[in-house]
């Protein structure tokens, strides 16, 4: 019986170590949200804003394209409560556009603390 007790904490300490990481380090991710936001400039490709991200080594964010590419979402890891930030970056003709950070829980939630709206016409 104190077998079971061992494998079933050790089991949900496990499934929580992502979600503890997460709490641990999303405020070095909303930096890394913070600093990749003002990198980006008016009118930048798909290609630029790739190479920008690659070449930050942003170790706390991801990247994936939306919406047949005319959106992407930079995002901080998963949080409780849906908390984490989300930078999206908006693409017409394959040109980006503006940026705006919401929230997991609300793309147009402004987070306290991110960085503003920017137009990049």
């Amino acid at each position: 019986m104190l077998w079971a007790a061992v494998v079933f904490v050790a089991a949900i300490g496990w499934i929580l170590r992502d979600y503890l990481m997460a709490e641990w380090h999303a405020r070095d991710a909303e930096r890394e949200i913070i600093a990749l936001a003002v990198k980006i400039p008016n009118n930048a490709t798909h290609g630029q804003v790739a190479d920008i991200f690659a070449q930050g080594h942003y170790k706390h964010l991801t990247l994936s394209p939306h919406n047949d590419n005319d959106e992407w979402f930079i995002e901080t890891p998963h949080r409780i409560g849906a908390s984490d930030w989300i930078l999206i970056v908006d693409f017409e003709r394959g040109r980006a556009v503006s940026l705006h950070v919401g929230t997991a829980d609300n793309s147009r939630i402004h987070p306290e603390g991110a960085p503003p709206e920017r137009t990049l016409k």
